[in-house]
């Protein structure tokens, strides 16, 4: 049956495991939706939602509708799933991680590619069952081909030529084993997002008890302890974050900028801003950090000039970093006297910036 896509794939498949559960499994309720409209990308995406009981077709595609265009195809999935009360684990796997997570009632999105030198040839599979004994894998979702069957050494060939990326969309609450160090980190992300900050603080540090000491995870930590107003705490986990990797520009940054807001050791902030900056020159937010040190060290001219630059190289990040990037440029130009510069920049960035991100006091002081 290698290769079927008739209708009868998927009972056949379910009939022949049946005598045989220690070897085989298949996810059921998995639903095969129309392709009508939208990608069959997108199509499996909401197959994996759907399955958990997180939203219809047509309410997907309403969100698809209103949010595919802000973010990147590599971000969506993410965006998709925190909007639906999911979190995603996306990572390189195996087969036995895949089995596993089948076992656990969990469809896998993989993708394969049958080519090295032929990216043509790479494409999404939705896999919801495996047979041992026939030595084949389950898909779904697939537009007009609703079942398929991959026997394994297809499988694994083409997988491995997309280095094992495996996705897969998890309640909060998944509770059918101890989650492992990556599947802690992204329901970290997962609860920053929702703003559950103190769940994210202790899911971040349980993925690193876990031995993942990777340094965007402390990064991770960092900001969102800085959110929940712990300067010392986050300080911390961004100094933990350059001891583990000392090329980290992020973690340099971020640390700088929060010494900068508590106007403590100024002078060892800017070392670390400038560190940030030679380490990612033309990354806007590490420039405005470092016109932010400049400013809070009462050096106006310095900071109106760093902060210039960064405004140019912003252009084509979200309107509420460049209007964060310009309001300080404003309070910059005040400072050197310089009201008209002050006015203009003012006016360039009230034009961008939501209503709600717009100064009170500089609103009133350039009116």
């Amino acid at each position: 049956m290698a290769g079927c896509t008739t209708p009868g794939t998927y009972r056949v498949f379910k009939e022949n495991i049946r005598s045989r559960p220690d070897e085989a499994v298949l996810v059921e309720e998995v639903p095969n939706l129309n392709a009508r409209g939208t990608s069959p990308e997108t199509v499996r995406l909401h197959a994996m939602v759907i399955h958990r009981g997180q939203g219809s077709q047509r309410s997907l595609a309403r969100w698809h509708r209103a949010n595919a265009n802000f973010y990147a195809p590599h971000e969506l999935p993410f965006r998709l799933a925190w909007a639906h009360g999911l979190f995603v684990v996306n990572t390189s796997g195996n087969m036995e991680q895949l089995k596993r997570y089948l076992r656990e009632n969990t469809p896998v999105l993989v993708i394969l590619q049958r080519s090295a030198v032929n990216p043509a040839s790479r494409r999404d599979v939705l896999i919801i069952g495996y047979d041992n004994h026939d030595r084949v894998m389950l898909s779904a979702s697939r537009g007009n081909d609703p079942y398929t069957l991959i026997p394994y050494d297809d499988f694994e060939r083409e997988w491995r030529v997309a280095k094992n990326r495996t996705t897969v969309f998890l309640p909060p609450g998944f509770d059918a084993r101890p989650l492992d160090a990556m599947e802690l980190f992204e329901r970290a992300r997962y609860h920053e997002d929702i703003q559950a900050l103190g769940d994210a603080v202790a899911d971040y540090r349980s993925a690193a008890e876990a031995g993942m000491g990777q340094s965007a995870l402390h990064v991770r930590l960092g900001n969102t302890l800085r959110n929940m107003d712990k300067p010392d705490e986050a300080a911390e986990a961004y100094r933990k974050a350059i001891s583990a990797d000392p090329q980290n520009a992020q973690g340099y940054n971020n640390l700088a900028y929060l010494m900068a807001e508590q106007s403590s050791e100024l002078a060892e902030a800017e070392r670390l801003a400038r560190q940030a900056m030679i380490l990612d020159p033309a990354n806007p937010v590490v420039l405005d950090t470092v016109g932010f040190v400049l400013y809070q060290q009462e050096r106006y001219r310095e900071a109106a000039d760093v902060l210039e630059r960064a405004r140019g190289r912003a252009r084509w990040h979200p309107p509420e970093v460049q209007a964060e990037i310009a309001f300080r440029l404003v309070r910059a130009h005040l400072r050197n006297g310089d009201m008209h510069l002050a006015r203009e920049v003012y006016r360039d960035a009230v034009r961008i910036a939501p209503a709600d991100q717009v100064p009170p006091d500089l609103r009133e002081l350039l009116k």
